[in-house]
């Protein structure tokens, strides 16, 4: 090739700007932390991280016309290593350019565009999922649900090893009333009793404040044996009186509680809990509940054993991020099965029960074996154990708790969605290229709820939870393009 001056129809410094801005702004972009957006329906969770990797690869782009300019300068001073010299000799540059010819041809035909939008479509849905734009677990149920709606399986109301307790007091010594219930549990029969801990006890509507002398009720109730304390995500739970340290077992509360308003079907938790710096480790209090049912020692810890976690008898399926998946089969507004109150009328000291729709009994000894027939051998979950929003995350803790028992956790595959939504997407391109317009769209549309009732069989017959939006949302895209693209092609 003889030497000539070859000048680009951009000055070289303007891609060294794009490449240098790009990857200025991919540094930016790296430290963005993920934005909650706020609608009139739900709350969903924008994760802007993926656009570090878009403005590298626009930086490594835009560095390839600077990287030409500079051989060819080299080249024209004579300055060019021999090994780079190929690059520019006119057999390679033929190659190169005949081979651009029949890719730009291949590109134009009509398996060239479908190709293309396939592979457009698929890193859209790509980028659409690591946003986390979309809430999934939310439609991912509410697709399921349909599919369940229809196929009409029967309902699983009950809860073998869980009772939920409905306890208000009106005395103004909540600890003292709640040791007094724990105790009739307890000779009832239960095995474990979760309740509040202090810190929830700070003067909010519906929340008394602690009584000066709470703490000795608070150590009574450890040492009943059968107490589990709830502290709030976050805080930690520490007491100590004239007698030192109360160590009591104590969990934190784990649950997703935007994920569960937004979707009461399919609850999120945190079992691991939290890890402050100075403090010991909480567990989930799904988990320290199940330490006082099967008698594990206190010393007992979780492990992750790839996507699972590790507690004693119990191997619980994990996300990578941490996040346990609980689906509730049965009727979620069937809450309490038990009832008690106290101080409800002016000068009555009296702990009273009630039962389902009865009214609240004065009769001691017909309480003492109904709440024996409700409690003997369970896990009891105190409504008010969970906080301001206790109504639904009391029933999801008892279905966490009662699927973790019976092993039916669900199993997430986090990332399989995108190889069926890969699939669908060729299946899609391959009906449009080998079918007419008017066969190709209703193939497209068996193929989309073939994919929803499959995945809705792993849902529902395997506990395995399969983010069924993505491809659906590709088989929309394939079906309204591809036999647009291979009709306009064939013209």
């Amino acid at each position: 090739m003889d030497k000539k001056s070859s000048s680009a129809p951009h000055s070289p410094a303007w891609y060294l700007i794009f490449a240098l801005l790009f990857a200025l702004i991919a540094i930016v972009a790296s430290r963005l932390t993920p934005v909650e957006y706020a609608s009139a329906f739900f709350k969903t969770r924008i994760d802007l991280r993926w656009i570090f990797w878009v403005f590298i690869l626009l930086s490594a782009l835009s560095t390839l016309p600077l990287f030409k300019a500079i051989l060819l300068a080299l080249h024209d001073r004579d300055q060019l290593p021999p090994i780079l010299r190929f690059l520019i000799e006119d057999p390679f540059v033929s190659r190169v350019q005949r081979t651009r010819g029949i890719v730009g041809v291949w590109i134009y035909s009509r398996l060239g565009r479908l190709v293309l939008v396939c592979i457009t479509t698929f890193i859209v849905i790509s980028f659409l999922w690591r946003s986390s734009a979309i809430p999934d677990d939310k439609l991912d149920s509410f697709l399921y649900g349909l599919v369940e709606a229809f196929a009409k399986p029967p309902l699983s109301h009950g809860l073998s090893d869980v009772t939920q307790v409905h306890f208000m007091t009106y005395s103004g010594n909540y600890f003292r009333d709640c040791l007094e219930l724990v105790r009739d549990l307890r000779s009832a029969g239960a095995k474990a009793v979760l309740v509040r801990s202090p810190n929830f006890a700070d003067g909010r509507v519906g929340r008394p404040s602690v009584a000066s002398d709470a703490w000795k009720y608070v150590r009574k109730l450890d040492e009943t044996g059968v107490v589990v304390f709830a502290s709030e995500y976050g805080l930690i739970f520490r007491v100590a009186d004239a007698q030192g340290e109360i160590k009591s077992s104590k969990g934190a509360l784990g649950l997703d509680e935007r994920s569960l308003d937004e979707n009461i079907r399919l609850s999120r938790i945190r079992l691991t809990g939290i890890q402050n710096r100075y403090s010991e480790p909480l567990l989930d209090v799904a988990l320290e509940v199940l330490r006082k049912y099967r008698d594990y020692p206190r010393d007992l810890s979780v492990r992750q054993e790839g996507g699972e976690l590790v507690f004693g008898d119990y191997r619980i399926p994990v996300t990578k991020d941490g996040y346990s998946y609980s689906r509730d089969r049965g009727t979620w507004w069937k809450s309490y099965e038990v009832f008690a109150c106290k101080g409800l009328m002016q000068h009555d000291d009296t702990l009273r029960y009630g039962f389902g729709d009865d009214r609240l009994d004065e009769r001691r000894s017909k309480t003492t074996a109904e709440l024996a027939s409700r409690v003997k051998g369970k896990i009891v979950l105190l409504s008010d154990s969970f906080g301001p929003t206790s109504f639904y995350s009391s029933r999801a803790y008892a279905v966490i708790i009662q699927n973790i028992l019976e092993k039916k956790m669900v199993r997430k595959w986090e990332s399989f969605h995108l190889w069926i939504s890969l699939v669908c997407l060729m299946l899609g391109a391959f009906i449009a290229y080998r079918f007419r317009f008017l066969i190709a769209i209703p193939l497209m549309f068996f193929l989309g709820l073939f994919v929803l009732l499959f995945c809705a069989y792993l849902y529902n017959s395997h506990n395995i939870l399969v983010d069924v939006f993505y491809p659906l949302l590709s088989t929309a895209i394939a079906m309204a393009t591809f036999p647009f693209i291979a009709m306009r092609s064939e013209d």
